[in-house]
C-alpha cells in the first residue's frame, strides 16, 4: 500500500517544502543548509507525483528569498535565485489581499505567511507544510494538510 493514502490534485506549498523542491533541484548541497536531507527530496517527489497544480503566495516567496539570503554562501545567492525562477514559473500564484490577511483570526497566532496560506488553501486544495503547529491547526479545523517533514496527514 502506498504511504500516501491522500490524493491531492491541487496543493498550496509552504516555505519549507518549497525550499526542499528548489534546493533539491539546484544541488551544491544547498538542501543541508536548510536542515533537510536527500530523503526529504525523495519524499517530496513521491508526494508530488499526482499533483497537477502547485500554488504559492507572495509571502512564501519572500520567506524563501530571505532564508536563501541568510543560509547559503553569498556567491551562490544570485545563481540560486536565477535557477529558481525557471522552476517557479511552473507554479501558480495565489495572491491574497493584505486586508484579507489582516482580518484573519489566525494572524496573531501564525503570522502573515501562514495566514495567507490558510486563505489560499480554500477551494479544495491541500496545504503542504513542515510546520507542525500549522499542520495540527489545519487538521483541527478540517483543512486538508500534509506535514512533509514528519510524513503525517
Amino acid at each position: 500500500m502506498n504511504k500516501f493514502d491522500i490524493n491531492p490534485k491541487e496543493i498550496v506549498i509552504d516555505t519549507g517544502p518549497l525550499l526542499v523542491l528548489l534546493s533539491g533541484h539546484y544541488g551544491h548541497n544547498t538542501i543541508t543548509k536548510f536542515g533537510y536531507t536527500n530523503d526529504d527530496i525523495i519524499l517530496l517527489g513521491e508526494f508530488l507525483k499526482k499533483v497537477t497544480k502547485i500554488f504559492i503566495t507572495p509571502y512564501v516567496l519572500a520567506e524563501v528569498s530571505n532564508l536563501v539570503n541568510t543560509k547559503i554562501e553569498k556567491e551562490f545567492f544570485s545563481d540560486f535565485i536565477n535557477f529558481s525562477k525557471y522552476m517557479l514559473r511552473g507554479l501558480k500564484e495565489e495572491h491574497i489581499d493584505k486586508d484579507t490577511i489582516l482580518a484573519k483570526k489566525e494572524l496573531p497566532k501564525f503570522g502573515f505567511t501562514d495566514a495567507s496560506l490558510l486563505e489560499a488553501v480554500k477551494g479544495n486544495k491541500l496545504l503542504l507544510t513542515n510546520d507542525l503547529l500549522l499542520y495540527y491547526y489545519c487538521r483541527n479545523v478540517n483543512i486538508p494538510a500534509f506535514c512533509l517533514k514528519y510524513n503525517i496527514h
